[in-house]
């Protein structure tokens, strides 16, 4: 694969962070209450109406950062899929990429409607993006750790990634239909968070392991 290929997955995927960015700017815009980052739920900050508890002025940005999201992944994946040999492996991969941007697609275009309690589309993008993602994450994650020793750092870190986000997304089910009385808010990012940090990092790792091989002296 060339390296100009590879570097430009590489940004793509370290530009998911606009997530994370999207998030500030919309947390920011609540006022009357303000946004809790422990109590309130992502899906939140892209609620399209008001109630006494829910008020996310900004949420066209939380929306318009998950299509953003979605390109950038499916971008990323047509530029680095064949970075696999196995083309069972690649169409896994990208089968389980194209899944994670629809979930995403689908939360976006059916926002969080606190007035309405007609959520069960939205709630339903959000399992498949979130499921889809450990998968993701999770089989890149076995398959380093199967290929090259200088892969293992790399797999070990995306099985985690994968690992925390699963936990997370049981314990966001436990406490809804428990009455847990656990930060909704913590729990929720613990889900989302590891998939989209795994993204960056891995555009980071990239593009580092490419600047290596660009400056690693040719052998006579």
């Amino acid at each position: 694969m060339g390296s100009r290929r590879i570097v430009t997955g590489a940004v793509l995927l370290m530009c998911t962070a606009q997530y994370f960015v999207a998030e500030l700017i919309a947390a920011s815009a609540w006022t009357d209450p303000s946004y809790s980052w422990t109590r309130d739920y992502i899906s939140e900050l892209g609620a399209v109406q008001c109630d006494p508890d829910t008020c996310s002025p900004y949420h066209l940005v939380v929306q318009f950062s998950l299509v953003l999201h979605g390109f950038l992944v499916v971008a990323a994946a047509a530029l680095l899929l064949s970075w696999f040999p196995s083309r069972i492996v690649r169409l896994a991969l990208g089968l389980l990429a194209a899944v994670h941007v629809a979930g995403n697609l689908v939360v976006a275009s059916a926002p969080l409607s606190p007035t309405s309690g007609a959520n069960t589309v939205h709630y339903l993008g959000s399992a498949v993006g979130i499921c889809s993602g450990i998968a993701l994450v999770g089989l890149v994650g076995l398959l380093d750790l199967a290929a090259a020793h200088q892969s293992r750092v790399h797999g070990i870190f995306s099985l985690t990634c994968s690992a925390v986000s699963l936990v997370g997304l049981v314990l966001v089910r436990w406490n809804a239909t428990h009455d847990g009385g656990l930060p909704a808010g913590v729990l929720e990012r613990m889900a989302v968070d590891p998939i989209v940090v795994w993204y960056v990092v891995s555009g980071l790792a990239l593009m580092l392991s490419t600047a290596r091989r660009a400056h690693r002296p040719v052998s006579a």
